[in-house]
């Protein structure tokens, strides 16, 4: 019996152990999704092209690429700053206080990726697989 009251609270101690090291919305640069995808997510530090964050589970795990390298949001890998094609991060600038309706900017590389503001700063967003951002209608919508 002892053992048995023993066991339950080695377990309860690992899961509450487990639960401190989550932080949401994981980045203050998107959100993990819950559950994994087929492909992992990740998110772009918009103020640091050397760092991003993997998601897994819900949770993002902040990553810095190795020296002279960038993440490429794109390719979701660590390369040269001259191989990136296109400028990535917000096109356009958040305005300094939030109006009426929310601004919405797109990627400049990624056609899923979009950036919410929210008192001036932008907070990317990654529509679901499939899916790509319209900057007119504002929301992920079908590929074509």
């Amino acid at each position: 019996m002892k053992a048995f009251v023993f066991a339950l609270l080695a377990i309860a101690a690992l899961a509450d152990a487990k639960s401190v090291g989550i932080q949401k919305p994981n980045a203050p640069f998107g959100e993990c999704p819950e559950v994994n995808g087929e492909r992992p997510t990740y998110l772009l530090d918009t103020n640091d092209r050397n760092i991003f964050y993997e998601c897994n589970a819900g949770t993002a795990y902040r990553m810095r690429c190795p020296a002279g390298l960038v993440f490429n949001p794109r390719l979701n890998v660590c390369a040269f700053p001259s191989s990136t094609e296109k400028p990535f991060g917000p096109v356009g600038k958040c305005p300094e206080r939030d109006g009426l309706f929310l601004t919405y900017l797109r990627d400049g590389a990624n056609v899923s990726v979009f950036y919410v503001c929210s008192r001036g700063e932008a907070l990317m967003y990654r529509c679901e697989d499939g899916l790509v951002f319209s900057s007119g209608l504002k929301v992920c919508v079908k590929a074509l």
